[in-house]
């Protein structure tokens, strides 16, 4: 039988929380221990330093930004996992090869994508602003 909460937005929303451990693999812009404040303030920012033009570039300023924050909360899980391991076995030599170190190396594969992500972003994002600087010439 279908779970008919699952049709609903409501009901996605809930399922994409199932096994939700430590939002290192999040997608979603804010988890809830974010605090959205912080990246309209960091969005707020960009705009001021990169001073879109026009939509398409609002969007890459947008892009960067949302790829700095996934980033950011790509790196805190990473540190927080890594405390939890080093406060549960101070030793690295009794972490378990298996969970331990492929938690670790899942946390490491998750940055490193995010950050690949956001270096994609800022060059979309001064490309655009390169042309744009090339046709105001």
């Amino acid at each position: 039988m279908v779970n008919k909460r699952l049709n609903t937005s409501a009901g996605r929303l809930v399922s994409r929380m199932n096994n939700f451990r430590h939002g290192g693999c999040a997608e979603t812009l804010f988890l809830t221990t974010d605090n959205p404040e912080e990246f309209f303030s960091l969005l707020e920012n960009a705009f001021e330093q990169h001073q879109p033009q026009f939509d398409q570039d609002a969007d890459f300023v947008t892009d960067s930004v949302r790829a700095r924050w996934i980033f950011n909360r790509r790196q805190r899980a990473c540190e927080q996992y890594e405390n939890q391991l080093h406060e549960r076995k101070p030793d690295g030599k009794y972490f378990k090869p298996d969970p331990d170190i492929t938690e670790i190396m899942l946390f490491d594969r998750y940055v490193t994508n995010a950050e690949r992500a956001m270096h994609r972003a800022l060059k979309n994002l001064q490309l655009v602003q390169k042309m744009n600087g090339d046709k105001a010439r």
